[in-house]
């Protein structure tokens, strides 16, 4: 049985340089492969040195090879299963989990734009070319355009959209 924190014969902290190598050549689904082995690895010399938290690197390095992939689903499982292992709730993954989030929540809606009104929910037909009110319920509806999608919103959610932005940058 292989040591604890041990990854193909040799200790994780052995393995950093080829996984820089591997995301700097662009070689993700390499990368990705090597990091979940070092993840366990990490976890399990945590475990069995009775550790509060392992190591975040690879962590890390994970959940920016899934952003790089656009795998938003990826990224977040990642980085709750350090923060789970770790109770570290509000620690240094929580912005970058957040932000994750979010990304994941625009991307679904590109994929399915919703052609109902943000406020009363009834069906549009379709999404209207510009920002104004709901023949419906007269609330104004914010439109805009991401990735060549136009989606609908409340003024809210636009608001929060734009505190959002700001605070990633």
């Amino acid at each position: 049985m292989a040591e604890p924190g041990t990854y193909k014969g040799r200790h994780y902290t052995e393995w950093v340089d080829e996984v820089k190598r591997l995301k700097s050549e662009n070689l993700l689904g390499e990368a990705e492969t090597l990091l979940l082995g070092l993840i366990g690895a990490t976890e399990a010399e945590t475990q069995a040195e009775g550790w509060r938290s392992p190591a975040p690197w690879y962590y890390q390095n994970l959940a920016i090879v899934y952003r790089k992939q656009r795998r938003y689903l990826d990224e977040i499982s990642v980085l709750t299963r350090y923060r789970d292992f770790s109770g570290d709730q509000n620690g240094m993954f929580a912005e970058r989990l957040r932000k994750a989030r979010r990304l994941q929540e625009e991307a679904e809606a590109i994929a399915n734009p919703s052609t109902a009104c943000p406020y009363c929910a009834v069906d549009l037909g379709s999404v209207p070319q510009r920002t104004g009110a709901c023949p419906d319920c007269g609330e104004r509806i914010v439109v805009r355009t991401v990735k060549g999608t136009k989606l609908m919103m409340t003024e809210a959610q636009r608001e929060e959209e734009q505190r959002q932005k700001v605070r990633d940058k």
